[in-house]
């Protein structure tokens, strides 16, 4: 009987230690799990191209026992592969991984997300270029959309100005960092260098951007320097003087935000052009034959000459039979002739009065009944192009030297009337209407040796004749010239307008095709250096390094305006802002923009700052902001991307399957032990039992007296101490 209880007890103490011996060996298996993968594997896993790494790596996996996908799972959430995430270069197995098996990635959701959704960007269209623009006016974007698309180019366009509500295609729909600010965006005032590399930190990690080919930069053409760090191919373009955002102060409304270092940035602008025409991946071009000689001035640099389109997507048709509206349209729809020293009253203005004087003449000396003449601004405050083709003709009143309008109304086929080059300059001898012509007076940078050229800047008789003829309606057939009010009216009558149209529709139509000619020719410039696709840079002082040779911006300096004494409450602001511009430090700052951290719980990524009583919030990550790419071709108002959770680093996550096996072997040792304790229990109990003499009957004591029983726990006592003592004496003779 007690032989057999024995052999029970230490059956179960055997079973016990078994299940012990069985929970260590779990424990030993899971710390073999992928969380214990060699740097060497990483190595392989991320930077080598050998296929037959890439399979012993697999086998590897394979002979440790451990799940392949689980394995990847791992190798993606890995710190080289967040370094790598901002990049296209995805390892193939991560992205495979992501589309089958995503709920791998439940703890590092982004690493699918980001990689999925950068993924789908350079699969969208990849046939085609992506252009993007950023420009502060519709105009110039919306003239020349059609001409690129139909030379095979996708476009978006994030306008913040007020004439993008005409078209709305164009509007600022998801646009970070830049915004027009009052006109402080033209100049990226009142912290450039902190905006500059704000917007880098923005987009370096945007998965839309790793999809764009290049930048097409028009208005004003110098925010082009926001597009340098991102080694994508530059179009600038410009539509306007070359100051415009710089040195402008002849701007009236730019005027407030001018300071001591409008010229500094003027110079950093061109030599920054100068750098980007140097780079073979970019094309500087302009829109005007002024805008060529303009730049070739101040830069030395030969522009290409890409005349603004603006006639839809395909040329007008030519209006047949008489116009159905009168008047005579004065345009365009800005003509400066309203300005504050007239008292907004244009019709009061000397030209405008000699036309009235002129044209009442006119009719009584002939007899004729003579168009009345309406500004196009007052007859139409919101017009359509079908309204302009209804009227006869349109005469053009130019403040500058290329508009936007002059090219809308020529698409259209609308007979043009202009000053002569003599009756322009006299104008603006008498009233300074080509004001302007420059958006200010920087200073000339370039040797005078190189540039031998008229100064744009004065009205000496032979200079205005030499840089007003290169206006654009001096350059285009069938656009009629007038030498004063009453020549106009006879060529009026005279002309036959409708052969006129016809003539300019040929004209269109050439162009139309030639222009689309030479855009092929930049895109394909551009789809050279775009093939195979660059790598986005991760830092912005390194970026601009190693594309311009630009040194570091460093922070921006503090700043007093300088304009007039009566400085408005406005220039007081940007004076007051000026003064304490947040300092961007992308060496020491160590923000994982690609971890989808929101600012507002990491303080890493925020920084506050009062300025000017107001706070600033900065953030560059900016997790929230992503899009999906549309199913067609057109960019705006995307599905935004549902914002993740919060990201928690690797080493601070638990590793649950260690805390369970740890859990396990407590109990299993805190089991053991109790096994043994019952064992002892049941073999004392076992013993008392014997002595009693209880075993075949339900009698304690049985016949025996008090007194036997207790000399039968006494000798029992003795028995069990007896064979201890004598194996301890045994011992101490052997040693």
């Amino acid at each position: 009987m007690r032989a057999r209880d024995m052999k029970h007890s230490k059956i179960l103490c055997c079973l016990y230690h078994c299940w012990l011996l069985a929970i260590a060996l779990a424990g030993t298996n899971s710390a073999r799990t992928p969380a214990r993968v060699t740097d060497a594997m990483k190595q392989v896993f991320f930077r080598s191209p050998d296929q037959y790494e890439q399979d012993e790596l697999s086998r590897l996996a394979g002979e440790r026992g451990w799940d392949q996908d689980h394995l990847v799972a791992h190798l993606c959430q890995s710190d080289e592969a967040r370094e790598l995430i901002g990049f296209h270069n995805d390892p193939p197995r991560c992205q495979e991984l992501c589309d089958h098996r995503p709920e791998l990635f439940a703890n590092l959701s982004h690493t699918c997300r980001l990689s999925g959704i950068k993924r789908q960007w350079l699969d969208w269209q990849p046939d085609k270029l992506y252009i993007w623009n950023t420009d502060l006016h519709a105009g110039p974007i919306v003239c020349n959309v059609p001409l690129l698309e139909e030379a095979g180019a996708l476009v978006h366009a994030e306008v913040d100005f007020g004439n993008c509500k005409y078209n709305r295609k164009v509007c600022k729909d998801r646009m970070k960092v830049f915004k027009y600010d009052e006109w402080r965006g033209f100049s990226l005032d009142p912290c450039p260098n902190f905006l500059r590399q704000s917007f880098f930190e923005a987009y370096k990690n945007d998965p839309e951007f790793e999809r764009v080919d290049a930048f097409i930069c028009s208005h004003p053409a110098a925010n082009c320097e926001l597009f340098m760090p991102f080694n994508r191919s530059l179009i600038v373009y410009p539509t306007t003087r070359l100051e415009f955002g710089r040195d402008d102060d002849r701007v009236d409304w730019r005027r407030p935000y001018l300071n001591q270092r409008s010229h500094i940035r003027w110079k950093e602008w061109v030599a920054n052009l100068q750098s980007i025409a140097a780079n073979p991946m970019n094309v500087v071009a302009a829109n005007s034959k002024f805008e060529l000689e303009y730049i070739k001035f101040h830069t030395g640099l030969n522009a290409t000459y890409l005349p603004s389109w603006c006639g839809g997507a395909q040329t007008w048709p030519v209006i047949l039979g008489p116009p159905s509206r009168h008047e005579i349209l004065l345009g365009p729809y800005r003509d400066n002739l309203d300005s504050p020293d007239n008292l907004g009253l244009a019709w009061a203005h000397p030209i405008l009065q000699s036309l009235d004087r002129e044209r009442a003449d006119y009719i009584v000396k002939n007899v004729k009944m003579v168009p009345e003449f309406e500004r196009l601004g007052y007859l139409y405050p919101h017009y359509e192009t079908s309204d302009l083709v209804n009227h006869p003709c349109v005469v053009l009143l130019p403040y500058q030297i290329s508009v936007i309008s002059f090219f809308e109304f020529y698409r259209m086929n609308i007979p043009l009337f202009v000053p002569s080059k003599k009756l322009l300059i006299s104008w603006h001898m008498e009233h300074n209407t080509l004001w302007e012509r420059s958006y200010g007076h920087p200073a000339h940078l370039m040797p005078a040796e190189e540039t031998a050229m008229p100064d744009p800047y004065s009205d000496r008789l032979e200079d205005l004749e030499y840089w007003i003829g290169l206006s654009d309606w001096y350059q285009y057939e069938h656009v009629i010239q007038f030498d004063s009010w009453t020549h106009m009216l006879d060529l009026y009558f005279s002309t036959d307008l409708s052969a006129i149209r016809f003539k300019m529709a040929e004209v269109n139509r050439r162009e139309s095709d030639q222009l689309v000619h030479a855009w092929r020719a930049v895109l394909a410039k551009v789809k050279r250096h775009a093939t195979p696709r660059r790598l986005m840079p991760k830092q912005f002082s390194h970026a601009l390094s190693s594309l311009y040779q630009v040194p570091p911006l460093g922070p921006d300096p503090p700043l007093t305006i300088a304009t007039k004494p009566n400085m408005p409450h406005d220039t007081l602001k940007a004076a007051e802002m000026g003064q304490d511009c947040p300092v961007f430090r992308d060496e020491n700052l160590r923000c994982m923009c690609n971890e989808f951290v929101d600012f507002g719980s990491n303080p890493a990524c925020m920084q506050e700052r009062t300025v000017a009583g107001e706070h600033w919030w900065t953030t560059w990550c900016i997790p929230n902001q992503l899009w999906f790419p549309p199913k067609g071709k057109e960019t705006q108002h995307l599905v935004k991307v549902p914002s993740p959770k919060p990201f928690r680093r690797q080493e601070q996550r638990r590793s649950w399957p260690l805390v369970i096996w740890v859990v396990l072997f407590g109990l299993a040792v805190v089991g053991m032990r109790f096994a043994c304790v019952l064992c002892h229990v049941r073999r004392v109990w076992w013993r008392i039992r014997q002595a009693l003499g209880v075993f075949g009957d339900n009698k304690i004591f049985g016949d025996k007296t008090t007194a036997e029983v207790l000399t039968s726990i006494e000798d029992l006592r003795r028995e069990t101490r007896e064979p201890r003592q004598s194996h301890v004496e045994s011992q101490r003779l052997e040693c």
